[in-house]
């Protein structure tokens, strides 16, 4: 229950990044989605109020690497194929913000119960490595920070790494 919780709550995010950042939806499109996401039993009305920390971290790091370079981009739920490091495995990169030679992994948990931390954390590792992987042909990208949002208990952490030592 609690995995597809958590599903729901990636779904409305990434529902309010296309469409107030990435401006790649519209609003019947929105709201369609919008009432379907409302309509599962797992939906709570504290959702949308509990991804907005989210939502609003990863605008704001778009907006300041956009200051930065006016190239600069997000790519949402991204799938990585990170069979390279673990035998027939994917995983999926909540969001990737592309700046220059700086590329932020951003993961959100919707999980309440135990603060996850983005050190050295292996899973958002092999995420940074699989969009690594798959952006690093289009970009020059020497270090890539990683970033774990966790709204409801307040825990933003990130850690950032050189592209040589992750790949180390």
């Amino acid at each position: 229950v609690y995995a597809q919780e958590g599903t729901l709550a990636h779904e409305l995010s990434e529902l309010y990044l296309r469409k107030d950042v990435l401006e790649s939806i519209s609003e019947d499109e929105f709201l369609a989605k919008f009432d379907e996401i409302i309509d599962n039993e797992l939906f709570t009305e504290d959702m949308p109020g509990n991804i907005e920390p989210y939502v609003n971290y990863c605008t704001a790091q778009l907006a300041a690497a956009k200051e930065h370079n006016p190239l600069a981009c997000m790519e949402i739920e991204q799938k990585l194929d990170l069979t390279e490091y673990v035998p027939e495995s994917f995983g999926t990169a909540d969001c990737v913000i592309i700046d220059d030679d700086v590329m932020e992994v951003i993961d959100l948990k919707y999980g309440k119960g135990v603060p996850v931390y983005a050190a050295w954390n292996r899973q958002l590792m092999l995420y940074g490595l699989g969009a690594l992987r798959k952006f690093d042909t289009m970009y020059d990208i020497t270090k890539v920070r990683l970033t774990i949002v966790q709204p409801r208990i307040d825990n933003i952490s990130s850690f950032e790494i050189s592209v040589e030592e992750l790949i180390t």
